[in-house]
């Protein structure tokens, strides 16, 4: 049995270092490739909308259509003065894609090559070729519900940072195996909402950052390369990103809670990896018979708040609270976490908006794998 399974893992680790490979080799070949593939693969569409001196950038990825709470985004973008240039990656039904064209400057097709980063940096390279550059430049994807509720306006929060690059949330770069140690264990800006200002957008560091940047196949680079690389180099050049939800910040605030609120905080968090489960879990009995240890609470939730991300400790706790007003779908596509969420906003009577409680709901109903 003992070498069964050990024969087992190497072949396994053979087949990581193949697939590797291969994605090594796509992005070498990419390079020289993707100008001359794009002219034939990328294609855009005139919108109706004006161009405005506020653009946001907004990367989609739904091959199946459009869900009903990206609208309720476009929408809230637009109230805050923002026009629209849709950046598509891969198959979009026709009539969302001329949806797109109604509320938009432009939108954009392309093949879904280097992921999120791919499209922004063929946006931004058709947003400089086409007209002057607007005085603030928002990026995004499509990884988000916002709004999630009626309530606080999370881009009116976002639009009072004031200063040149500006993030929705930051976030650690935990060292793992084929991650740079020299960038691990530091914090960066997270990719899925951003700001730039006209400053950034002119400086040569933006300019040089994209030029540079390489179309890869492997979602470990384009989170090395891409986030963290475009987070570092702003840095580098003097433009430090300043964040809504900082994680340092969090990490500080959470463990000294008054009791009430920190308890408030443990009991609301849909969204735990499962080395924290189990001992989260115990706490909640504890609390729940009344002989939980302030000493212990504290020093989990220290634990808790150092290993996770913003978008994850305050997916509930953040709407309950008020503080803000989105939800990062990514951790909520399982199951069980969405209908922990939906519970937790049930017995709070905390009123979702009902697109966004539908789609979580359609997530919760949704059967297990092999089920």
């Amino acid at each position: 049995m003992g070498q069964k399974s050990k024969l087992t893992r190497e072949g396994q680790r053979l087949q990581r270092q193949v697939r590797s490979g291969v994605r090594v080799l796509q992005t070498a070949l990419m390079r020289p490739l993707w100008p001359v593939l794009a002219r034939r693969m990328v294609r855009v569409r005139p919108g109706r909308q004006p161009r405005t001196d506020r653009i946001a950038l907004v990367l989609i990825y739904q091959p199946g259509g459009l869900p009903a709470s990206l609208s309720e985004t476009f929408d809230a973008l637009t109230r805050h003065g923002y026009a629209l240039f849709f950046v598509v990656n891969g198959a979009l039904p026709e009539p969302d894609l001329a949806a797109l064209q109604a509320r938009g400057i432009a939108v954009m097709t392309r093949p879904n090559i280097g992921y999120d980063f791919g499209g922004y940096r063929d946006g931004i390279a058709h947003l400089r070729g086409s007209g002057p550059l607007p005085a603030q430049l928002l990026v995004m994807n499509d990884t988000l519900w916002l709004p999630a509720m009626d309530g606080p306006d999370t881009l009116a929060a976002f639009d009072a940072l004031d200063a040149p690059y500006a993030a929705l949330c930051n976030f650690p770069y935990r060292p793992g195996r084929g991650r740079n140690p020299a960038l691990s264990g530091q914090t960066y800006a997270a990719s899925f909402l951003f700001r730039v200002s006209r400053e950034v957008l002119d400086s040569a560091a933006f300019a040089r950052f994209w030029a540079g940047y390489p179309l890869s196949a492997a979602k470990a680079q384009v989170l090395e390369r891409g986030e963290v690389g475009f987070s570092k180099a702003m840095s580098d050049a003097g433009f430090p990103p300043h964040c809504l939800l900082d994680h340092n910040a969090i990490a500080a605030r959470i463990p000294a809670l008054p009791r009430p609120e920190l308890e408030d905080f443990l009991r609301r968090l849909p969204v735990l990896n499962a080395r924290l489960r189990p001992a989260h879990g115990g706490l909640m009995q504890q609390l729940a018979a009344g002989t939980a240890d302030d000493s212990d609470l504290r020093a989990f939730a220290r634990t808790l708040v150092a290993a996770l991300n913003p978008w994850d400790s305050h997916a509930y706790y953040g709407l309950f609270r008020g503080d803000v007003n989105f939800i990062k779908k990514a951790n909520l596509k399982h199951r069980a976490n969405a209908r922990r969420l939906l519970d937790m906003a049930a017995a709070d009577g905390l009123a979702l908006r009902p697109c966004v409680r539908d789609e979580l709901g359609a997530i919760a109903a949704r059967a297990e794998p092999g089920g």
